[in-house]
């Protein structure tokens, strides 16, 4: 963490950073990398664009109030640290959660959070999507109930 602190600081500013970022990267790629530091340097909620618990809550009681119930099948394109697959993991039926995410470091903290809030038998499915394309290969032909893609489309390139 030191290390990456250290490195931002070199480069001036946090905005500097994301810039240089963007200029030896792809966009998805920066922005997959910039994700997976701030997670790295214990930023796990608000790397994801902050107000963690409100905007959770917010996601859960949408797709409940639009129908959603615990027998359905559920995609969340851009799950991210699970601030909305939380609560839907733990309201949905064994097996009925699948996230995925283009930071590897927002998937392995969901997976930790899952352990850490004793949900593990509800065999939600992570993964990270290292495509980073929306073609949906990773789920064999699935057919889901319910997609939800939050701030996704907003941090899409034209």
């Amino acid at each position: 963490m030191k290390k990456f602190i250290k490195r931002i600081f070199s480069w001036g500013s946090p905005e500097k950073y994301v810039r240089q970022l963007h200029e030896k990267k792809g966009y998805l790629d920066a922005y997959a990398s910039h994700t997976d530091a701030r997670i790295a340097a214990g930023e796990a909620q608000t790397a994801i664009g902050g107000s963690w618990e409100e905007m959770g809550g917010l996601q859960f009681n949408f797709l409940v109030k639009m129908g959603l119930k615990p027998h359905h099948k559920m995609l969340d394109i851009g799950c991210g640290t699970l601030r909305g697959g939380r609560h839907f993991v733990k309201y949905l039926d064994d097996g009925n959660y699948f996230g995925f995410d283009i930071s590897a470091k927002a998937i392995e903290y969901g997976k930790n959070l899952v352990k850490k809030e004793g949900m593990m038998n509800k065999n939600p499915r992570l993964l990270v999507n290292e495509k980073k394309n929306l073609q949906f290969e990773q789920f064999g032909g699935k057919f889901f109930d319910f997609i939800l893609a939050q701030s996704v489309l907003t941090h899409l390139p034209p």
